[in-house]
């Protein structure tokens, strides 16, 4: 991915999914009842596993989608496939590259079906240089899985990542988390501290409070340690100027009036 970007290959979409969330988005191909089709399936396992030697569990699949021209479109597959090649990858082919997009459709569904079963999960997102991909995300899922434990969850948590966006000097990551919350009293107070313990230490290792999704009235508590109260009172002013009756975004990002006018 990073390779992608140095080079200024610019896929329409790249999507860099780790082991789970490819194991996960498997689950949901379902089983062939053709014999043919299961013949096919074994056969790629086998050439996947024994003779590439690639491991079920280790493995992770990138998604791309390709617009343009057919010339713009064919110099962005030689340049990603000889990339891939680089990094002993390989083409998994266009059915696996449309379901790894429907699994991004799937999710939120799934998410809300899921809690009529007591699991809870959501997704955060974050900018990160590319220096601390890989360090952001050991540390994300170290910080969710200890306090997890701490807080008495009894069966350790979901938790995935996948890179979303490419720039030339980082990428977007996107993480997925969830758990059981049988048993718990305070499930929602689990949850947000859980997410809030997370978020700090995606800020220590190198993310920004967030990509895209905004900062809204949830993650507002760390917009002090973000851009500081100067920058807040900046904020404030543009606030009060343009929207003195503090109808549009109410409480979102900050309070409607500053510390002066209050």
């Amino acid at each position: 991915m990073h390779d992608l970007a140095k080079n200024r290959v610019h896929p329409a979409s790249v999507r860099l999914i780790d082991n789970l969330q490819f194991r996960f988005a498997a689950a949901f191909s379902g089983t062939s009842t053709s014999f043919l089709k299961s013949f096919m399936q074994r056969i790629a396992k086998f050439y996947l596993t024994k003779i590439r030697g690639y491991d079920p569990y280790k493995l992770s699949l990138a998604t791309l989608l390709f617009e343009g021209s057919k010339e713009e479109v064919k110099y962005q597959e030689k340049m990603v496939y000889s990339l891939a090649a680089k990094y002993n990858g390989m083409q998994a082919g266009e059915t696996n590259g449309k379901r790894g997009y429907q699994l991004t459709f799937l999710i939120a569904y799934i998410r809300d079906f899921v809690m009529a079963y007591n699991f809870i999960a959501e997704s955060m997102e974050t900018s990160v240089p590319w220096s601390r991909v890989n360090e952001l995300c050991q540390n994300t899922r170290k910080s969710i899985l200890e306090n997890a434990k701490r807080l008495g969850i009894k069966i350790e948590p979901f938790v995935t990542f996948r890179v979303t966006l490419l720039y030339e000097t980082g990428a977007t990551v996107y993480m997925y988390f969830g758990f059981h919350a049988r048993g718990l009293k305070n499930s929602v107070e689990v949850y947000e501290e859980i997410e809030d313990e997370a978020r700090k230490v995606i800020m220590e290792s190198g993310g920004s409070l967030s990509h895209h999704h905004g900062v809204g009235k949830t993650r507002k508590k760390f917009m002090p340690e973000v851009i500081g109260e100067s920058g807040l009172e900046l904020l404030r002013g543009i606030k009060e100027h343009i929207d003195p009756k503090n109808i549009f975004a109410t409480n979102n990002i900050v309070d409607g009036r500053s510390k002066k006018t209050e």
